[in-house]
């Protein structure tokens, strides 16, 4: 039998379109619209709680008002201070006394609160989520320019010699793609942090002499760009808040809670990270001690022999397959899982992990207590890519079983520090009343 062959209508992909037009950079027509007419000013704002803080063994508190009209532009906005230590070491004192990388690690805890004491956001652990986003989204090109003129990254502090630096705080309200209405706000906005003690955040020496090292935090001001827009629009957006009954905005938040082990070689991990949309959930394990005249403290992340894991939520199991399986030579599924919460599950020369020092270098060591960069994260979004959409992450406030199952080659020391960290999506809410709200 002769095969017969048959002609199928196709309609193509492209169609030309009907008539030629010159490309973009011949349109002279094409004009930007004009912005509405405005102005910006450089607001500094202080604390209202004192003007300089000794930190030897207790945390801290810094409390800054965020007092004025306008509209506050988040992304252009900073934090800087003055730093200076007093630190009792074997001879020679004035010698290598940095950061535990960077100066965010003077704040443990962050919170920014609006009327009525409302907590917007409250990140505790502040500086060893930094210390983890650091590690995975900046590059040693960066460290060693930006960082280091900045935040003091890799600074040899002298001893009773003051140093400046600036941070731009790591929230979801600062790192938001709108502007604040913080001139119709009811109360200010409050900026509050407590900070570190001195031994978890400056290195004091290889050995250190009988005594309490020190550091003092002054001159700290909150440099904020504020946008005036004028009478005229700011009659049109008190109207804008009555009639659509306030006014929404979007953005990501950052929660934290601590977790504790039962020791042994099998251990289920509780977590409670209740949020309506959870985007991503990281998980560590640290050294005990909080001397980092020996270690780092905050970015001392350690492997404790674990060899596999799994996440559960629910009836749900992460992955469903079986366990992730992590030794010092198949860490590669552990670490692309943990550059899915970044968005980067697949870039080149993006968001790699940074360097710590020559010595630790791997995202993943064998021995139990070696010094590594080692995090466990689960991405939950449904849209990974599409930031347009709302609450694409996954529903946990129904009182499900958050659950991570930890497997390992030795016993785990039970008293190991264990922080889960959670990134979800957040909504502000400003009422036509003045007050703001964190919706998550």
């Amino acid at each position: 039998m002769e095969l017969q062959s048959k002609t199928i209508p196709h309609k193509p992909v492209y169609e030309p379109a009907t008539e030629d037009i010159e490309p973009s950079g011949l349109r002279y027509e094409d004009i930007k619209p004009l912005a509405i007419e405005g102005s910006i000013r450089d607001m500094v704002f202080t604390p209202s709680n004192g003007q300089e803080w000794t930190v030897t063994t207790a945390t801290k508190l810094v409390r800054i008002p965020l007092n004025t009209s306008g509209f506050l532009i988040p992304k252009e906005s900073y934090l800087k201070f003055s730093f200076a230590g007093t630190y009792l070491t074997v001879a020679p004192a004035a010698t290598i006394h940095p950061f535990n990388n960077t100066a965010h690690a003077l704040i443990r805890n962050m919170r920014i609160i609006g009327p009525g004491n409302e907590r917007l956001e409250d990140i505790q652990d502040y500086n060893v989520l930094y210390e983890i986003f650091r590690t995975m989204q900046v590059s040693s090109d960066y460290q060693a320019s930006s960082e280091t003129i900045k935040a003091g990254y890799g600074v040899q502090h002298a001893n009773a010699t003051t140093y400046t630096y600036t941070i731009h705080p790591l929230s979801g309200l600062f790192l938001s793609d709108k502007y604040i209405p913080v001139g119709f706000l009811r109360e200010p906005l409050v900026l509050e942090f407590d900070l570190e003690v001195c031994a978890r955040c400056v290195k004091t020496a290889a050995a250190a002499v009988a005594g309490t090292s020190s550091y003092t935090l002054s001159n700290v001001e909150f440099h904020a760009m504020i946008l005036d827009m004028g009478p005229h629009f700011e009659d049109d957006f008190k109207r804008k808040l009555i009639e659509n009954n306030g006014v929404e905005w979007s953005s990501i938040g950052y929660s934290a809670t601590t977790a504790s082990l039962t020791g042994g070689t099998q251990n289920n991990v509780n977590c409670t990270l209740p949020f309506h949309s959870l985007k991503s959930i990281l998980f560590m394990t640290r050294i005990t001690t909080d001397d980092v005249s020996t270690s780092d403290y905050l970015s001392f992340r350690v492997s404790n022999s674990i060899t596999g894991y799994r996440w559960r939520i629910g009836g749900k199991q992460f992955p469903d397959s079986g366990l992730v399986s992590v030794s010092a030579t198949n860490c590669a599924t552990a670490y692309t899982e943990l550059q899915r919460c970044f968005g980067i599950p697949s870039s080149i020369g993006e968001g790699g992990l940074s360097t710590m020092s020559a010595d630790a270098t791997r995202y993943f060591r064998a021995t139990a207590t070696d010094e590594s960069q080692f995090v466990i994260g689960l991405d939950l979004e449904t849209y990974n890519e599409d930031s347009s959409i709302l609450r694409s992450g996954m529903d946990t406030t129904k009182g499900q079983t958050m659950q991570l199952y930890l497997q390992s080659g030795a016993a785990i020391n039970a008293a190991t520090l264990c922080n889960f960290f959670g990134i979800y999506d957040v909504v502000f809410y400003l009422s036509p009343t003045g007050e703001i709200k964190a919706i998550y």
